[in-house]
């Protein structure tokens, strides 16, 4: 591709034509999504724009970013950031890229959370990679949140988007691995432990997407052998932590609930029990309530 002299319509074929040759999905999509990004504006304007020529750096900045894609990089490393809930989370390599199934845990503590009645919540979000669980919720309803990690850097990002979006005040980020982070002061007083868990397996981890493979935090991926090493460990910990009726939402894989329904209705830590069907109709998200005694 030539550095000068491109108008907005024809880079648009370019990077159609590149990344089609290159089999990446959705290519047209991405195309316009990489052009956005690249002329800093919205969809609509680059069709309104399509005569207008590229400068020879937007025509540079296009072509690094599309043999970035053509490598497989996802374009939310590419760019920097990922939108969840309709805001803006900074991402790299040390975190996973949040995703749409995961607005749906957050959702569901939402609903849940006037069952709890007045006044602010105390959350636990585990897991927290890029912050997304922890700062939606403390920026959506009223809550205190802790969040952890075992990984420094993810902790790192996970600050900054809570500096970034205004949740700093409201979240505790806090480093090791689970539970272990958590302060004692919270056993049987949180309301909600939520968390988005490692839990691909050995095998599954193999035919994972080179976007996904090549370049996601494996750490944040691999779940042990049946990839439930790590959601085990929540399960049988999370109902020291809960008050009477709180409630634990994990995501799950896409083909785990009946191995954790039957983790969770053999723990006695629990007294209702679902699995949450996310918008493809698969089980994705364990809902579990404490049966817990007051302490």
């Amino acid at each position: 591709m030539e550095e000068h002299g491109l108008t907005v319509s024809e880079a648009l074929v370019w990077a159609f034509g590149e990344l089609s040759k290159a089999l990446i999905p959705f290519a047209r999509g991405e195309s316009e999504f990489l052009l956005m990004h690249v002329l800093n504006c919205r969809r609509h304007e680059l069709f309104l724009n399509a005569r207008r020529l590229l400068t020879p750096q937007e025509a540079h900045l296009l072509r690094e970013a599309a043999a970035r894609r053509l490598n497989r990089e996802p374009l939310q490393y590419i760019f920097g950031e990922a939108e969840f809930r309709g805001r803006a989370f900074k991402v790299t390599r040390a975190v996973l890229i949040p995703r749409p199934e995961t607005e749906l845990l957050v959702e569901e503590a939402i609903k849940e959370a006037p069952s709890f009645g007045a006044g602010s919540l105390t959350i636990i979000d585990l897991c927290t990679g890029s912050g997304c669980i922890a700062v939606s919720a403390a920026l959506e309803f009223q809550c205190e949140v802790f969040a952890t990690d075992i990984s420094e850097k993810a902790l790192d990002m996970a600050r900054e988007n809570a500096q970034r979006l205004g949740a700093a005040q409201r979240v505790s980020f806090l480093s090791g691995d689970l539970f272990g982070a958590i302060p004692e002061k919270l056993k049987g007083r949180t309301h909600m432990v939520l968390t988005n868990p490692p839990y691909i397996t050995e095998k599954d981890m193999a035919g994972l997407a080179p976007e996904v493979k090549d370049f996601e935090p494996g750490q944040a991926l691999y779940g042990g052998s049946d990839g439930l090493d790590i959601i085990r460990r929540i399960i049988t910990e999370t109902p020291a932590y809960l008050v009477p009726g709180g409630l634990l939402l994990m995501e799950i894989g896409y083909d785990q609930s009946e191995a954790v329904l039957m983790l969770a209705g053999n723990s006695a830590g629990y007294s209702h029990i679902e699995i949450l069907k996310d918008y493809a109709g698969i089980g994705r998200i364990l809902k579990a309530r404490s049966k817990q005694q007051a302490r």
